[in-house]
């Protein structure tokens, strides 16, 4: 099992290396998404819509890169924004 939080992206301080969360969930059968791993309120792209649609991309990557896995998203206060919430229910 592996597991992280709070990494607060696409948030103006936060240099996240994905790649690198993308391959760890090859190593494990359980992936928890602890909370706080976006922050949509403090976007660096340029609409929040935009963050939304990146953010779920991203974790549509990743579990199309680890097909074994089972992932888990917990909400934190900064990611729990309704409209990433329906594209979490899409993505399920």
């Amino acid at each position: 099992m592996a597991h992280i939080l709070d990494l607060g992206s696409p948030s103006v301080c936060a240099t996240i290396d994905w790649d690198r969360y993308r391959d760890d969930t090859l190593a494990v059968d359980t992936f928890v998404l602890g909370g706080d791993i976006f922050d949509f309120v403090w976007t660096t792209r340029d609409s929040i819509a935009e963050s939304v649609d990146e953010a779920a991309d991203w974790l549509q990557s990743l579990v199309e890169h680890a097909p074994n896995c089972q992932f888990h998203f917990l909400l934190g206060n900064h990611d729990c924004y309704e409209p990433f919430v329906k594209r979490l229910a899409e993505l399920a």
